[in-house]
């Protein structure tokens, strides 16, 4: 009786043991039990027991801090998104996109927006749902350009140029459009145009220099450049207005339009058909070639024995004065020396005679000695006092007359 009582203690103690030992907490001891002489207990069945203070075999449990890491086992440096107080899953892990608690619900270790993702997706503008990217939920990706669901980009406003406070679709924060307004607004003055500042579109304000306006355009007002002329007066200076466009003025030489009083011309002066380096004002003076002989363009004394300008009106002959041609020295020409300019004279001495003419010299109409003479009959070139009408008759006498009327 002593005997099974002791052999039953025996097999409690034993399995005592085992289970301690699957544990790993503790051992049991036997000392001061039956059998505690060293004989090992002997089971019901014959077969001996393991000794109390035997070690047992550490079965597959969860890691410890003495135990290498499985490769099964989750990674230790947890993702940021954990849930420390999530309950420890035990089972299969939660594929991508199923809702999840925590990270150590995922087979990814990765919880984002309330469902395992592929990614740690921590990123400004990124997402894991379909609600905030439009893809399918589990993948992490940017969120669409023009949206914001989680608040993440700030307004740094127009002025700035910077973030718009929206995402821009890869994974970052919009900035300002090229183009958007950010400091003065576009000026014009006379022909030179400066546009609005503007933002470049990689977060800078860019202010424009100033440039000439299109097309060879004058300003329309204080902001704007014209696009049509009908005048020079819409156009640059250097320019002038043919057909509602401005082009350039003409060099002196070039054929120019009488009608347009010089306006095509860089010297604004229009004279015998070019454009010329002056009005070239003044008694027979011209500016082509064909009425100075010198090239075209340049002022100069128009060639003699014309009169292209009209100038030098005729006189009477009588008068020895202009003749109704230019001189070739840029005046109009007088008659020419020796040219008749009167009628002829006769002085009477005695029977001996001067006959004389009247002749231009200089410009003047002056008495020219012709010939000494004495006339037959003592009749001299003037008829004696008495003789015919009483009255001596010299004019227009350049012979010796006949007799006397």
């Amino acid at each position: 009786m002593a005997n099974k009582n002791v052999q039953g203690f025996s097999r409690l103690v034993a399995a005592l043991a085992v289970a301690a030992a699957g544990a790993g907490a503790c051992t049991v001891s036997t000392a001061g039990l039956p059998n505690a002489g060293g004989e090992d207990p002997v089971l019901e069945d014959g077969s001996a027991s393991a000794p109390a203070s035997a070690p047992a075999s550490a079965p597959d449990g969860p890691p410890g801090a003495d135990r290498p890491r499985d490769q099964s086992d989750p990674p230790r440096d947890a993702p940021s998104n954990a849930n420390p107080d999530a309950p420890v899953t035990v089972g299969p892990k939660l594929a991508n996109g199923a809702p999840c608690a925590g990270a150590d619900a995922c087979a990814s270790h990765f919880c984002t927006d309330g469902v395992c993702c592929d990614l740690l997706c921590a990123g400004p503008c990124q997402a894991c749902v379909m609600t905030k990217t439009g893809q399918a939920n589990g993948r992490c990706v940017p969120v669409p350009v023009g949206t914001d669901p989680d608040d993440e980009c700030a307004d740094d406003g127009a002025m700035s140029c910077k973030r718009d406070g929206k995402c821009d679709g890869v994974g970052g924060c919009h900035l300002y459009g090229a183009g958007t307004a950010c400091g003065p607004a576009a000026s014009c003055a006379v022909n030179t145009y400066t546009a609005a500042t503007r933002c470049s579109g990689a977060g800078t304000c860019v202010e424009p220099a100033p440039a000439p306006c299109p097309g060879n355009f004058a300003c329309d007002n204080a902001t704007a450049c014209k696009v049509t002329c009908t005048s020079a007066a819409g156009c640059s200076a250097a320019n002038y207005c043919l057909s509602g466009t401005c082009v350039p003025r003409k060099a002196n030489g070039a054929k120019c339009d009488a009608g347009m009083s010089g306006t095509d011309c860089a010297s604004r002066q229009c004279v015998d058909g070019v454009c010329c380096e002056s009005a070239c004002a003044g008694t027979c003076r011209a500016c082509s070639n064909a009425r100075t002989g010198q090239v075209d363009g340049k002022c100069a004394n128009a060639l003699a024995n014309t009169d292209p300008h009209d100038q030098c009106a005729p006189e009477d002959q009588s008068t020895c004065g202009r003749d109704g041609m230019c001189d070739g020295l840029g005046a109009c020409r007088k008659y020419a020396d020796n040219t008749a300019c009167g009628s002829g004279c006769c002085t009477r001495n005695s029977n001996t005679s001067r006959r004389c003419a009247m002749e231009c010299s200089a410009g003047r109409c002056v008495e020219t000695n012709l010939a000494i003479e004495t006339c037959s009959g003592g009749l001299g070139c003037c008829c004696p006092n008495g003789g015919g009408m009483g009255v001596a008759t010299c004019e227009n006498l350049r012979t010796c007359p006949t007799m006397c009327q």
